[in-house]
């Protein structure tokens, strides 16, 4: 079967008519890639190209449509080469293009118009043609791209069989075969046109290869870029389906913070996980995002792995991941955060109330010393003062006055003493294991001393070589402001007595009674208390501040100890309390 010319550059009118349409669309559909509508566009010129040729049967417009024809073809060769300058951003000068088209435009009218050699045309076309398409060919071959190589590679390798083949034709008709009826087939007219169809056909498969070969890389490299941002992200990020709560995308902070491995998320959800404390948290915030979309910082409680309580601040955001409706989370933990606030609150109440012990127990502290202090002056204004008679009986009364206040101010300096020391905690706390005579001996004889002044018994009860783990001062401070407290309210005649009261492998507890005025309950709650006044005068009218009390239930808890007092008005009053046998 004979193919006519004719029918072979129409049904080349129409492929090609249909791979620039092909390219047209692709280019609509991938804005972001530059260069597909060039080459759409110079397949096009081609094709016209060949409508020319078609019409070149009709006489009347015979010079026209060669004219337009060649200029069509060698326009779409050009656009083929710029689609491929864009396609890969290289911007080249379009002037050295267009002077070209205007001298092969000259030329070929020259040859039509003035000297009508269609041998001569054909040899300058196949020429041009093929230098066109080696130009494109090698410039594509220079192309390193990895991630279009292969494609890139296939498409040079069609540019470079399309010049070599029209270089052919070149060499043939120049030097064989001269070309005198263009639509007369012979030896090499016919395969021609065969050969732009199939180079045609190749073109638009490879042009469509490397486009798709690019797309695929820039999937692959938006997805590695996604990974990487997300996985840098400095808090737990998740990104998990709206009705199953499904996993789709985690984080590495995610494993970090709450001990998950990959392996225990992969294809779970987090209801499955247990990640939220309270999962209906997560069905409202959804119901939010529904709402006002997005959500910005709100707190929810987690669960890590170990089922520890992990507090986050979450931001969410609605996504759709192919048809399947998603939330990504932003989880930032601040359980940390929220532990320092409420360690500062609990701190800031405990200075505040410090502060307000402080401002109360100052107070009662200078009524406490104005007392001794005014009777002071007094009785030594009276005592230095010559104009005053006085009998000895009196001064010796004012003397011993004067004593009792003196003595007094200084217990109370020295225990004020002692209590600012430890609360700046500039105390020196050093226990060691020693016996009772070790810790407190030295300090016997001067309470005697006390409760003979004021004709009351004083009873050691407590065996001297019982094994006591203590601060010796403390230890002394604690067993002297005791003893002397219970000398101060007990009337003379009286009895006060020091005992060990209960033993055991730890603990030691002693007892120190009396059985003076006593208290009412009420001041028995508030004895140890810095910011309650409990100072009353003794049973001869000493001066009393409850510092001494004070300061002992801060040295007995700084030996882990425990203190407390059982009491009776008018029954006196029993001081317990307890430290320990051996190093805690």
């Amino acid at each position: 079967m004979v193919v006519d010319i004719r029918t072979l550059i129409l049904v080349l009118f129409i492929i090609l008519s249909i791979q620039s349409l092909v390219l047209f669309f692709t280019s609509v559909i991938v804005k972001e890639q530059r260069g597909i509508k060039c080459w759409g566009i110079g397949i096009l010129l081609i094709a016209l190209g060949f409508v020319c040729m078609f019409l070149r049967t009709y006489k009347e417009i015979e010079v026209i449509t060669i004219i337009l024809g060649n200029l069509s073809h060698f326009a779409g060769f050009i656009f083929l080469y710029v689609g491929s300058q864009h396609f890969f951003n290289h911007e080249k000068k379009i002037m050295p293009l267009i002077v070209a088209s205007l001298v092969f435009l000259l030329v070929i009218s020259y040859y039509t118009i003035i000297k009508d050699q269609v041998n001569t045309r054909a040899i300058l076309y196949s020429f041009l043609a093929s230098a066109l398409l080696l130009v494109n060919g090698v410039f594509l071959l220079k192309e390193r791209h990895p991630e279009v190589r292969k494609s890139v590679a296939f498409v040079s390798v069609i540019f470079l069989i399309g010049s070599a083949f029209l270089f052919i034709r070149f060499f043939y008709l120049l030097f064989f075969n001269p070309i005198h009826n263009f639509f007369n087939g012979d030896f090499f007219q016919m395969p021609s046109f065969i050969g732009a169809m199939l180079i045609g056909l190749m073109l638009t498969f490879g042009f469509i290869l490397v486009i798709n070969q690019r797309l695929n890389a820039q999937v692959t490299t938006t997805a590695q870029h996604f990974k990487l941002i997300f996985n840098t992200i400095p808090d737990i990020a998740t990104v998990t389906e709206v009705k199953s709560g499904k996993f789709v995308y985690v984080n590495d902070e995610f494993f970090h913070v709450t001990g998950h491995s990959r392996k225990e998320v992969e294809g779970r959800s987090v209801f499955d996980v247990s990640l939220w404390k309270n999962p209906n948290d997560r069905q409202k915030l959804i119901s939010q995002l529904k709402e006002k979309s997005p959500m910005i910082t709100q707190e929810f409680e987690f669960l890590r792995k170990d089922k520890n309580e992990l507090i986050g601040l979450v931001s969410a955001n609605p996504i759709v991941i192919g048809d399947k409706e998603c939330v990504l989370f932003i989880i930032r933990d601040i359980t940390d955060l929220k532990k320092k606030e409420s360690d500062l609150a609990q701190k800031t109440l405990e200075l505040e109330k410090s502060n307000a012990e402080k401002d109360t127990f100052f107070s009662i502290l200078a009524h406490d010393l104005r007392g001794p202090f005014g009777s002071i002056l007094n009785l030594s204004e009276v005592l230095s003062d010559q104009s005053f008679i006085i009998s000895e009986e009196e001064k010796e009364k004012m003397i011993m006055s004067l004593h009792r206040n003196a003595m007094s101010t200084n217990e109370l300096l020295n225990n004020l003493l002692n209590w600012a020391a430890i609360r700046r905690k500039r105390f020196s706390y050093q226990p060691v294991e020693c016996t009772f005579f070790e810790a407190v001996g030295e300090t016997l004889p001067t309470l005697y001393d006390a409760a003979v002044n004021k004709q009351i018994s004083l009873v050691n009860n407590i065996p001297d070589e019982i094994i006591v783990y203590a601060d010796r001062y403390m230890f002394q401070t604690i067993i002297r402001n005791l003893i002397l407290n219970a000398i101060k309210f007990t009337y003379p005649g009286g009895r006060v007595e020091v005992a060990l009261l209960n033993e055991n492998d730890d603990m030691l507890q002693f007892i120190v009674s009396d059985n003076g005025i006593g208290m009412s309950a009420l001041m028995a709650e508030s004895i140890f208390k810095s910011d309650q006044k409990t100072s009353r005068q003794g049973t001869l009218g000493e001066p009393s501040s409850g510092l001494g009390l004070i300061l002992c239930k801060e040295f007995v808890e700084l030996h882990q100890g425990q203190i407390h007092v059982d009491s009776e008005e008018g029954k006196g009053s029993r001081f317990i309390f307890s430290l320990s046998k051996k190093q805690v």
